[in-house]
């Protein structure tokens, strides 16, 4: 595992996903509040980030690096592939819940499977391109 890639996609998808959920943190509530714990238990949260960097690394940024791409040739194919990973990894979480939960708003699975493919493409490309330019 290539620790720069780590670290880099760690925090620009932190930054983007701290954002987004500050900025929707209180439409959040209103659709799901009925299920909010009353604090928020950050070790799940810290697992699931340093988890799914990993896979966005492993399954979307080191092979197109691996495989030689550059910015010229390989952008389109790094947000294609960052799109994907994240709309099956927030569909995987919202469809669930959609299916086996009581009262799981139809919007949120929308919204949340969106903004997983928008965050997850975002974050690939900055990050491949931070990295061919300067690693």
């Amino acid at each position: 595992m290539n620790t720069i890639l780590y670290i880099l996609t760690l925090f620009v998808l932190s930054i983007f996903d701290i954002t987004w959920l500050y900025t929707m943190g209180a439409q959040y509530k209103v659709w799901l509040g009925h299920l909010f714990a009353p604090t928020v238990n950050f070790v799940p949260a810290v697992i699931f980030y340093l988890l799914y960097t990993l896979g966005v690394v492993y399954f979307v940024i080191a092979p197109a690096i691996a495989k030689g791409s550059t910015l010229s040739n390989g952008l389109w194919g790094v947000l294609l592939s960052g799109l994907l990973f994240g709309l099956i990894c927030y569909a995987t979480y919202d469809l669930t819940n959609h299916a086996t939960m009581l009262r799981w708003p139809t919007i949120v699975t929308i919204v949340d499977m969106i903004w997983g493919a928008v965050l997850t493409g975002l974050t690939s490309v900055i990050v491949f391109a931070i990295y061919k330019k300067f690693f």
